[in-house]
């Protein structure tokens, strides 16, 4: 117990705006806590058993055909929200509008600005929970895109062993504190 007391206090938080991949390739970061595990990017970086799940939805106003494809429409997402390759990956071809963040692409489907909004919906910010603002008055509709669950774990530095031991400890820390209740977003 003492040694993880002394981990946690150890660590040191860095600025890495470049993300998760470029940090890990730079060697400017040993650890990343929330990470997708994806098969390209496990390859490079060690990521844990998976502690958080998030499905990607196309939300679009009801009344509104629900297009089966989404490719050459107007499509809004949150800049922090959803990475640029997992977009492109998700919803082929769609013409994105990128906003500050996913509660201001859900407002501009709402308003009829875009044809659709893309949303993650699992890291407990509740955004299809709970409707924003410009949404009060407006039914949505629902799809959840194919093969867009993502499974998220703690990321490490690969050549590095005491990295990996740490990955895991946090890992399992998350899993202890979901548990009881005091991992909550």
């Amino acid at each position: 117990l003492e040694f993880r007391r002394v981990l946690f206090r150890s660590l040191q938080w860095v600025l890495a705006p470049e993300g998760p991949d470029t940090a890990f390739a730079a060697k400017k970061v040993d650890l990343w806590p929330i990470i997708a595990k994806l098969p390209a990017r496990e390859r490079m970086i060690h990521i844990t058993d998976p502690y958080l799940k998030l499905t990607y939805w196309a939300v679009t106003r009801e009344g509104s055909p629900i297009p089966t494809r989404l490719a050459g429409l107007r499509v809004s997402r949150g800049s922090g929200t959803i990475p640029t390759k997992l977009a492109d990956r998700l919803v082929p071809g769609a013409q994105f509008v990128v906003f500050t963040n996913q509660q201001m692409a859900l407002e501009a489907a709402c308003r009829g600005e875009v044809d659709a909004a893309l949303v993650a919906e699992g890291m407990g910010d509740g955004i299809l929970m709970a409707k924003p603002q410009a949404c009060e008055k407006q039914r949505i509709a629902l799809t959840a895109l194919p093969h867009s669950d993502v499974w998220f774990g703690v990321g490490a530095e690969r050549s590095d062993r005491g990295a990996v031991q740490v990955a895991g400890v946090l890992r399992d820390k998350i899993g202890d504190m979901t548990l009881d209740g005091r991992f909550a977003s």
